[in-house]
């Protein structure tokens, strides 16, 4: 792979992206900022010669990958270097959940390995594209090689066994990190391979899913044109088709549901109850389980209506249902969902329509942390609204990046006013600016911050009070301690991390 598989983009374009990740669809304030409120330590130099860049889930870290002269690579992780490789696979990057681990693969000499944290694993002819994966607490890593014509995975360094192909579906360790799951091609049949050990061959495998508590493992399979759950190593009924996305478990692990199809009809399976026959299911999304696992509710169609039927009871009909908009709140005690209407959208929360709307955006509906409250973005004619607990906020062109305090009690947005784009805070509007991105809160939710772009310079503004000047946001801010935040930024090709705190 050459460095021509990498987007060359300009420094300066990678460095102020984040502005653009804001869509558009009381505590006790803290004084103004002072300027010994931000502290900066620097990281390193920008590269010159940028392929690409990735951001760590958390928004903490950042990996540039650049190139060397004519034919080396090398991935500078927060502005420190690592060793120059011949190439770095292109999209193998990846962090750690917790952001504190990198991993990717390399080329040297005509042979690939999987750098962990700076060292270099054993070579292999080839590391699969997009298995390279960290386990949910950080500890493992797993990938998929070949030698010759055999594919293995290779688990915390050890060498699996040998088959035609590696499948990942899903991810390959278990929620709680202690175990694993792959699909594996052998003589022309598919198997799963679990913690090691090869399952019955099938002639195709869905995705794999292992339960939150780590203890039990499902998937679909199809065998002499029927398809089957197998859960446990046990194989279910032969149906005529198992809906995409299913099976999965509830969040406590106690219950699982996919769906089936038999002739023209689809049901809900539920452990080992089945619901009623509807004329479609889910809309390609399987059905949605309460955090408690308790409950659950999913999208049918009846003939040419949709509803969403919540633990067994169907609701009213609807012309549409927005796919994938059915929510639980935090204490699985309410549930809402976006529904068509005679051309209209309504919220439907607790079984009550809300106001009618031309859009909601996207049909995302979100509960306070505390699940009292509640919100949405909503549009009529040309300009958006911040619905928050059933009554209309004012109208913008542009409305998006909405968001609550940890503890409830504020709610936070990104509109659009002219050309200017200005972050409102419990009802209140802060200053303009060429770009925001969507504003956070600090964890003990007393303060926000969020990342502004204006006149070709960038800032860091917490609590509506815009820091230094900055070249631009590299990534952040992220939440900092209980009450402060971090972001790296760029001034003079020179990265830094920055800290604010009260």
């Amino acid at each position: 792979m050459s460095n021509r598989a990498y987007t060359i983009l300009a420094a300066v374009v990678i460095i102020s992206s984040l502005l653009a990740a804001a869509s558009y669809g009381q505590n006790e304030p803290n004084k103004p900022n002072e300027p010994n409120h931000f502290s900066a330590a620097a990281l390193g130099p920008v590269p010159d010669q940028v392929l690409g860049v990735i951001r760590s889930t958390d928004n903490r870290h950042i990996v540039i990958v650049a190139a060397k002269g004519t034919n080396k690579m090398q991935a500078f992780i927060d502005g420190r270097a690592e060793l120059e490789y011949d190439e770095i696979g292109q999209g193998s990057i990846i962090f750690s959940p917790d952001g504190n681990h990198l991993a990717y693969s390399a080329k040297n000499n005509g042979k690939w390995f999987v750098v962990a944290d700076g060292k270099a694993g054993p070579e292999y002819d080839t590391i699969g594209k997009d298995t390279i994966i960290f386990s949910p607490d950080s500890k493992r890593l797993a990938y998929a090689a070949s030698k010759g014509i055999y594919w293995m995975v290779v688990t915390d360094g050890r060498v699996g066994q040998q088959y035609d192909s590696i499948v990942t579906k899903g991810s390959l360790f278990s929620p709680n990190s202690k175990r694993t799951a792959y699909a594996a091609h052998r003589n022309n049949k598919l198997l799963v391979v679990i913690d090691g050990n090869a399952q019955q061959e099938y002639d195709s495998i869905a995705a794999i899913v292992f339960s939150p508590d780590g203890k039990r493992v499902a998937y679909s399979a199809q065998k002499n044109k029927k398809q089957v759950v197998v859960v446990d190593g046990i194989a279910g009924a032969g149906y005529d088709g198992i809906a995409e996305g299913t099976p999965i478990f509830s969040p406590n692990s106690r219950h699982i549901t996919y769906v089936i199809k038999k002739g023209y009809k689809w049901q809900t399976v539920v452990d080992v109850n089945t619901g009623p026959e509807y004329d479609g299911i889910g809309k390609g999304l399987p059905p949605v389980f309460s955090p408690d696992g308790t409950r659950i509710a999913y999208v049918a169609r009846k003939d040419y209506k949709w509803l969403v039927v919540i633990d067994g009871n169907a609701q009213p009909e609807y012309t549409d249902i927005w796919a994938g908009s059915i929510v639980f709140s935090p204490d699985s005690k309410r549930v809402a969902y976006a529904a068509g209407k005679g051309g209209k959208w309504v919220a439907v929360v607790d079984g009550q329509a809300q106001a009618e709307y031309d859009n909601i955006r996207d049909g995302v509906i979100i509960f306070s942390p505390d699940s009292k409250r509640l919100a949405y973005v909503a549009q009529n004619g040309g300009k958006w609204t911040a619905v928050i607990d059933g009554q209309a906020g004012t109208e913008y062109y542009g409305l998006g990046g909405i968001a609550f305090s940890p503890d409830s009690k504020r709610i936070a947005y990104v509109v659009q006013k002219g050309m200017k784009r200005v972050v409102v805070v419990d009802g209140a509007l802060g200053p303009e600016y060429d770009d925001i991105s969507a504003p956070i809160f600090s964890m003990d939710s007393k303060n926000t911050a969020y990342g502004s772009r204006d006149n070709s310079k960038s800032y860091i503004v917490v609590n509506d009070n815009a820091g230094p000047e900055w070249d631009g946001i590299v990534c952040g801010p992220a939440t900092s301690g209980e009450n402060g935040f971090e972001a790296i930024l760029a001034r003079s090709g020179v990265l830094y991390r920055v800290l604010w705190k009260p």
